[in-house]
């Protein structure tokens, strides 16, 4: 029994030396344990960082690669240079517009001109677009564009000729005739022989030729030449000089109450004829001072306008009636 007890005894001693090995044990685990996470949080901190600089790395190369396709300067406009000789209206004033594309893996700068109606010209042939490369702008047939300038079309058919329709049966009425480009007209153009009022009724003297513009207007083009956007042109036919005097240029002094009757045009003729309808006797003069008289009558008198547009003539022969005198 005393042996049993000795066995199942321990010493005190002996116990603490046994907690305090397991305590060391325990406290060297999580010592390793806290140095293993550590140790692991350090790796991945190392491995972001490293994934960090491996991105921006790469997205340096890209930009170093790509650098070339986007660096290209602001086209010059010239139109002078670049514009078509014919069938293209081209404005320094039109915009271009850019935004960067991908292909072949390049992202490059790719210009053009904002406005649909417009198309792109170089070196006097459309291109529709040019792109960066090597810092230079290249056409789609591979040749630099040093300049360019954007370019609408003004040939046959872009600008109306058709007036508004209560100018047709107008006896001055005559239509626009418009011809097509050519060595001297870039654009399609039209003449009138005998003088034009736009629409605006601006009056523009004999011969004036207008132009077609990119936007659908006319320009006039002729001697003093102002930039105008004009929608409508109507010609006007040529009167001679002898349909052109007025009434006024008579002289009508009447001596008793309702001895003038009224005086009646007619331009059927070659030149204008005016009736001067008295109610009794009338003559007329000359001068208006009544000297020079070369005539009297009763009734109508028929007087015409000259060939210079300036006077009535009467009488035979023909000479200037100044003065008419009814009654």
């Amino acid at each position: 029994a005393q042996l049993t007890d000795q066995r199942l005894s321990v010493h005190p001693q002996k116990k603490a030396e046994m907690a305090f090995s397991h305590f060391s044990k325990t406290t060297m685990w999580i010592v390793f344990v806290l140095l293993f996470v550590a140790s692991t949080v350090r790796t991945l901190e190392k491995s972001c960082e490293e994934r960090q600089f491996e991105q921006i790395a790469i997205e340096q190369k890209a930009d170093i690669d790509n650098h070339e396709c986007r660096a290209c300067k602001m086209i010059d406009l010239d139109a002078t240079a670049n514009c078509p000789k014919k069938d293209y209206d081209c404005d320094e004033a039109l915009p271009m517009t850019s935004k960067v594309l991908n292909t072949g893996g390049c992202d490059y700068a790719q210009l053009k001109c904002r406005d649909a109606s417009a198309t792109l010209v170089v070196g006097g042939a459309p291109v529709g677009k040019v792109r960066c490369n090597n810092r230079m702008w290249i056409t789609p047939s591979k040749s630099e564009a040093v300049s360019a300038v954007c370019a609408r079309k003004c040939g046959l058919g872009v600008c109306k000729v058709l007036p508004p329709s209560s100018l047709e049966g107008q006896e001055t009425y005559e239509p626009l005739v418009v011809n097509p480009p050519d060595d001297l007209h870039p654009c399609a153009w039209g003449e009138c022989q005998n003088g034009a009022v736009a629409e605006n009724d601006v009056r523009f003297d004999g011969f004036s030729t207008f132009s077609c513009s990119g936007d659908g207007t006319w320009t006039f083009t002729g001697p003093g030449a102002e930039i105008r956007q004009l929608k409508g042109i109507r010609c006007i036919k040529e009167q001679p000089a002898c349909k052109k005097c007025t009434i006024g240029q008579v002289k009508l002094d009447v001596v008793n109450a309702g001895a003038y009757a009224d005086t009646t045009i007619d331009n059927s003729g070659q030149c204008t004829v005016a009736t001067i309808h008295c109610n009794g006797q009338f003559h007329y003069a000359e001068n208006v001072d009544i000297t020079g008289q070369l005539g009297s009558g009763s009734g109508d008198l028929k007087v015409t306008c000259s060939a210079t547009g300036m006077e009535w003539t009467g009488g035979t022969p023909p000479k200037p009636i100044r003065i008419f005198t009814c009654g």
